[in-house]
């Protein structure tokens, strides 16, 4: 199912909504002022509906959920001058609520007055802006924190979607890899720096990408390069992978299932699977990095990648050449990669509790490999006429997903019965 907008966009995400499928879509005009739209699909009818739309002044060049709040999220927008980002929400009351944490992080005070003042002034400025907006019908954001100017184009900023550190978040621009604090304001609103990773001088980021289940660890594309850092020493990066790609690397997604499985794509149309804890293993001794697993499918750049976040053989992945494809690799699921590594690598390290639960099954299963189902293409999803730039997964049913074309195309949907039968088996 699908729905025009009627501005180009390219961005989206999923929301956390537990009793709905809802995505959030950007869009990219360069004359007229900019919407941010809530859409939300009903399985039942088969039909995606406007859940409510946003103005946002600026074109929006990357959007960002927050994992724990259906109404806060960041958009990274161009000005005309310079790129910025700003973690905005949807509801009034949270504006209050971060202002009322910068002034007294710490303690619980009584603002009662303080926020019906707040309140009557921010009425107020919202009935001017209405009067004095020819855009009049659109719901109005406020700004919680923003993210100082970069020194170059930010690509993103990520929330840890696995961790417990909610107070934090990561921007990539260009010569960066910057963590701030949401908690420890500067000044109007002005996210705290804590720890800045910069890239050699003719060297830029284009893409990075948070590991999940490894805090510390973050990966960015530099150019052809998959450079990983972590995040206790950022000095120097840890590792670099020289040459992952032929072309330019657009696209790096982790695996929320493992510690050290991330994929990548560029410009030379290829998919990529890498175990960064046997690459730097291999690296120590002088070895040149191997993949786990190269997909060739798309017939031009491959822009982005998502692993599904339960079944996470399943992976999507978008291009330019309008198609959004999902692939099977039931070779690296994490489960099957974790006992082989255990029988190879007792001493590894992974939980060992884990290692345990699965020692008698392993035992059982190790020499009945399942060869029937093998890694690769499983369906092309031609519903867009133009590049497709964004996909994502639904944090509410693991089974859907949506994306959206240049064109504002968005469309929602969903693993095939049959695949989904064979994955559940």
């Amino acid at each position: 199912m699908s729905l025009g907008l009627k501005f180009q966009c390219s961005t989206l995400d999923s929301l956390k909504d537990e009793e709905s499928l809802k995505f959030i879509v950007g869009t990219k005009s360069l004359r007229e002022s900019n919407e941010v739209h809530v859409l939300e699909y009903e399985p039942e009818s088969n039909r995606v509906k406007p859940f409510s739309v946003y103005s946002h002044k600026n074109e929006i060049w990357d959007i960002c959920s927050c994992p724990w709040s259906s109404s806060k999220f960041f958009t990274v927008y161009n000005t005309g001058t310079e790129f910025c980002s700003t973690l905005w929400s949807t509801n009034q009351e949270n504006e209050s609520e971060n202002e009322n944490k910068n002034d007294n992080l710490n303690k619980k005070t009584n603002l009662e007055k303080e926020e019906q003042d707040s309140n009557e002034d921010e009425d107020k400025d919202e009935d001017e802006d209405e009067s004095n907006n020819p855009n009049n019908g659109l719901k109005k954001l406020y700004p919680l924190v923003h993210l100082p100017t970069p020194e170059g184009k930010i690509s993103s900023v990520l929330f840890n979607t696995e961790s417990e550190i909610q107070d934090r978040v990561i921007s990539f621009d260009e010569k960066c890899i910057n963590v701030w604090s949401l908690e420890k304001l500067e000044t109007d609103k002005i996210a705290t720096n804590i720890s800045q990773a910069r890239v050699g001088r003719l060297e830029k980021i284009s893409s990075g990408g948070w590991n999940p289940t490894d805090p510390n660890l973050v990966a960015i594309a530099i150019e052809s390069n998959l450079s990983i850092w972590d995040l206790r020493d950022m000095k120097k990066e840890s590792f670099v992978i020289r040459q992952a790609h032929e072309d330019r690397l657009r696209t790096i997604a982790f695996n929320r299932n493992s510690i050290s499985q991330v994929a990548s794509g560029g410009d030379d149309c290829k998919i990529k699977f890498w175990d960064l804890r046997k690459i730097q293993r291999g690296l120590e001794n002088n070895e040149e990095p191997q993949d786990l697993l190269t997909l060739t499918g798309h017939s031009h750049w491959v822009w982005q990648l998502e692993f599904n976040p339960i079944h996470d053989r399943l992976l999507l992945s978008s291009s330019t050449d309008s198609t959004v494809k999902l692939w099977d690799a039931p070779s690296l699921a994490f489960k099957d990669l974790r006992l082989e590594e255990l029988e190879s690598d007792p001493d590894n390290d992974f939980d060992q509790d884990q290692f345990e639960q699965d020692i008698d099954e392993y035992e059982e299963n190790k020499n009945k490999k399942v060869t029937t189902q093998k890694d690769g293409l499983l369906n092309t999803f031609e519903d867009h006429d133009d590049s497709v730039y964004s996909i994502a997964w639904s944090k509410t049913e693991p089974w859907f997903f949506a994306s959206i074309s240049y064109d504002g195309r968005f469309v929602v949907n969903k693993v095939p019965e049959e695949i989904k039968e064979k994955i559940l088996d």
